[in-house]
C-alpha cells in the first residue's frame, strides 16, 4: 500500500510580490482575485499552483488554466519551468513533456497546462488544484461542467485570476466573496496599488485612455452596463493591438473576399465599410465612406467607383421598409447593380460578439482588425462611444451618433456567423443578391454558393 504524499513545500523558494502574500496565506478554498493590468497576475497564478500541488493530500496534476491551450504555452510554460528549475530542493521528477505540457513533480504529482477551449479534453480528470488566468475570457462552460465537478471529490482549491471584463461570471465568482459566502474570498488589487507599474506612466495612462477603460484595465473595476462599447478593441498595431499594419495587408488581402456593411442614414449620414474576410473567420475593415444628402443612386455609384466592389452590402433592416422614389432603399440598390442583403441589427448580441471577435487567441491575430490608417470615423466611435446595456430604448443605449459603429455591427453579425446566414437563406433568396458585374469566367464556372459573399465559391 502507497504511503500518503508528502508536503514538500517546505523547501520551496518562491517569492511573491507584497500584494500577494495575504492571498497565499489565506485558506479559502475558492479565491478570486481582481486584478488590473500588469501587476503579474500569471506570475501569482503559477506560484500558487506549485505551491498547492505540492502541499496536496492527494497525488495528481495541478492544473493551470488559460482562455487558449496556445496562450498557455506561449505565457506560461517557460516561465514555470524556470521557477521550477531554479529552486534549491529538487521539484521536478523525470522528463518534462512539452508537447502536453506536463510537468513530473516528486512524489507522484505534476502541473499541468491546459486551455480552456479545449475543455472537453479534461472531462474525466481528477486536479489537486487549479489556477485559472484571464477567467472572464475562458469559455464558462470550463468552470461549471468539467474543472468546478473534478475539484469536488478532493474539495480541491481553485483560484481564479484577471482583469475584470464586465458583469458576468467571473463577477458572479467575485460576488460570492464579497457576499461572505462560506470557502470564498474576493481581493481587489488596482495597478497603482500593486507598484508594478511606474506612477509618471500611470499618470499618462490617465490622461490618454477613456476614463471607464482605465477604471476597467488598470482600477480593476467591474463596470456595469454602462462604460465603453468595446473596451476589447486596443487602437495599436498587431501583436499588441487591433490594427492591422500596412505591411501585413496585401498577403491578407489575397486570401480574403470582400464584403460591405452600410447603415443608412435619415437624420445622421450614411456609412459604408468595406471589409476583407478570411477563411478563419477574420474580417479586416479597410475603407469607409461617409456621405449625407445623396441619393440612393449616388451612393451606389461611389461604392461601385471604389477600387474593391464588395461581393454583397450588409444593409441595415430599416433600409428594407423606407422606400425611395423607386420603391425600398434596398430594391433601388439592387436596382443599381449592387447586391444586399439584410442586416441581422440585433444590439446585444452584436455587441458581445464583437467584443469577444477583439481578443486574439494566443498567437493568432484577432477576428476583428482595422487595417492602418484607415476607417477615422469607425475608429473614432470605438475609441469614445459609451453603452447602455440597461437603457429600455435602441437610442439610448449609445450616448452619441453611432452609425459607423451600427455598420461595423452589421458586418460581424454577417461576416461572423455565416452558418446562421446559410440557414436563414433559401437558394433562391441568395441567388437574388448575385452581382450581375464584374463576374469572372473562374467563378461562373465553379458553382456553388456561399453565403458568406453572395457569391460562387
Amino acid at each position: 500500500m502507497r504511503t500518503a504524499p508528502t508536503d514538500h513545500s517546505g523547501g520551496l523558494d518562491l517569492k511573491f510580490l507584497d500584494w500577494m502574500l495575504p492571498i497565499v496565506d489565506h485558506h479559502a478554498r475558492h479565491q478570486i482575485v481582481c486584478g488590473g493590468r500588469r501587476i503579474h497576475k500569471t506570475d501569482l497564478l503559477l506560484k500558487w499552483t506549485i505551491l498547492k500541488t505540492l502541499q496536496s493530500p492527494f497525488r495528481g496534476e495541478g492544473w493551470y488554466i488559460a482562455p487558449y491551450r496556445t496562450q498557455a504555452k506561449l505565457v506560461a510554460w517557460r516561465r514555470i519551468l524556470d521557477i521550477l528549475l531554479h529552486q534549491k530542493v529538487r521539484i521536478i521528477e523525470g522528463r518534462t513533456n512539452e508537447t502536453d505540457l506536463l510537468i513530473p513533480l516528486i512524489d507522484g504529482k505534476a502541473i499541468r497546462l491546459v486551455g480552456a477551449d479545449k475543455f472537453d479534453n479534461l472531462r474525466g480528470g481528477g486536479p489537486v488544484c487549479a489556477g485559472i488566468d484571464e477567467t472572464p475570457l475562458c469559455d464558462p462552460r470550463c468552470w461549471e461542467e468539467v474543472v468546478r465537478p473534478a475539484l469536488s471529490d478532493k474539495a480541491a482549491p481553485v483560484m481564479c485570476a484577471s482583469t475584470p471584463r464586465g458583469q458576468e461570471y467571473f463577477y458572479r465568482m467575485w460576488r460570492n466573496g464579497a457576499e461572505g459566502k462560506e470557502g470564498w474570498k474576493n481581493w481587489t488589487i488596482t495597478s497603482e496599488e500593486a507598484g508594478t507599474i511606474p506612477p509618471s506612466e500611470l499618470v499618462d495612462l490617465r490622461k490618454s485612455l477613456p476614463w471607464d477603460v482605465y477604471r476597467q484595465e488598470f482600477l480593476a473595476q467591474f463596470l456595469e452596463y454602462i462604460g465603453a462599447v468595446v473596451p476589447q478593441f486596443v487602437h495599436r498595431p498587431w501583436p499588441e493591438g487591433n490594427i492591422l499594419p500596412e505591411e501585413k495587408w496585401a498577403a491578407f488581402l489575397s486570401g480574403a473576399v470582400v464584403f460591405g456593411s452600410m447603415d443608412w442614414g435619415v437624420r445622421n449620414a450614411t456609412v459604408h465599410h468595406w471589409w476583407a474576410a478570411d477563411t478563419h473567420g477574420r474580417l479586416v475593415g479597410f475603407d469607409e465612406m461617409v456621405v449625407s444628402g445623396k441619393t440612393v443612386e449616388e451612393v451606389a455609384k461611389e461604392i461601385k467607383g471604389r477600387p474593391h466592389l464588395p461581393r454583397v452590402t450588409v444593409l441595415d433592416k430599416s433600409a428594407w421598409r423606407r422606400e425611395s422614389n423607386l420603391g425600398t432603399i434596398a430594391g433601388t440598390f439592387m436596382q443599381a447593380g449592387l447586391p444586399v442583403v439584410e442586416s441581422d441589427s440585433r444590439i446585444a448580441d452584436s455587441v458581445s460578439l464583437l467584443r469577444s471577435m477583439c481578443r486574439p487567441k494566443g498567437e493568432e491575430m484577432p477576428k476583428f482588425m482595422i487595417l492602418e490608417g484607415r476607417c477615422p470615423v469607425l475608429l473614432e466611435q470605438l475609441r469614445l462611444l459609451q453603452y447602455n446595456e440597461k437603457a429600455k430604448e435602441d437610442e439610448g443605449k449609445f450616448d452619441r451618433a453611432h452609425d459607423a459603429f451600427d455598420s461595423a455591427r452589421y458586418a460581424v453579425m454577417f461576416g461572423g456567423r455565416a452558418e446562421e446566414a446559410e440557414k436563414r437563406m433559401s437558394m433562391a433568396e441568395l441567388l437574388a443578391f448575385r452581382p450581375v458585374a464584374r463576374i469572372d469566367s473562374e467563378d461562373n464556372d465553379r458553382g456553388g454558393f456561399s453565403p458568406m459573399i453572395g457569391m460562387p465559391d
